[in-house]
């Protein structure tokens, strides 16, 4: 079940739920969004806007506290914090 939805059009900080995972798992430098292709998202992951007129959708799962990003138009790459 999804909690809710959230339309974004400019960079945001994510505070996604949940994700735990091995510290041995190297992290990805940055994840390249494609459209319509939702992606999960960890724990203080910063989406960045790589174009003008980028739209993305966030939602979080409030039962498992797994947060995905699908971009819709545009351009973004998403970041982990460090």
């Amino acid at each position: 079940m999804i909690g809710y939805s959230v339309i974004a059009s400019f960079a945001l900080f994510l505070t996604a739920c949940g994700g735990g995972g091995s510290s041995e798992t190297p992290q990805p430098t940055q994840i390249e969004l494609v459209e319509n292709q939702p992606v999960m998202v960890e724990k203080g992951w910063t989406l960045e806007k790589t174009s003008e007129s980028t739209e993305v959708q966030i939602e979080t799962d409030l039962t498992t506290g797994q947060t995905q990003v699908i971009l819709l138009t545009g351009n973004a790459v998403l970041k982990p914090t460090e």
